[in-house]
């Protein structure tokens, strides 16, 4: 990602400080096992929907939905400013 002014800075981590746990978490995912992908969102959005697809899925299609859902927020944002939010998460 290309450099950012600090209020930019300060502005994203204020975005990221004030999303729900779940936002917080895929972004964690992403981080961790997807950073080599080209496109790690579609990576992660192609993975839910393949299992979606087994029975794996069976009674959680209302989370991952709104998991899938979560991402296209994350990405609108991410492709808006041009950041990787999961530079910003707080150390855990």
């Amino acid at each position: 990602m290309c450099a950012v002014h600090p209020e930019t800075d300060e502005q994203h981590r204020r975005y990221v400080n004030n999303l729900t746990d779940e936002h917080r978490l895929l972004l964690r995912i992403r981080r961790d096992l997807y950073a080599d992908c080209d496109d790690p969102w579609g990576e992660m959005l192609e993975d839910m929907r393949k299992r979606c697809h087994g029975k794996l899925c069976t009674g959680l299609s209302f989370e991952v939905n709104e998991d899938m859902r979560r991402i296209d927020e994350l990405r609108e944002y991410e492709t808006a400013h041009n950041v990787n939010l999961a530079d910003y998460l707080p150390d855990i």
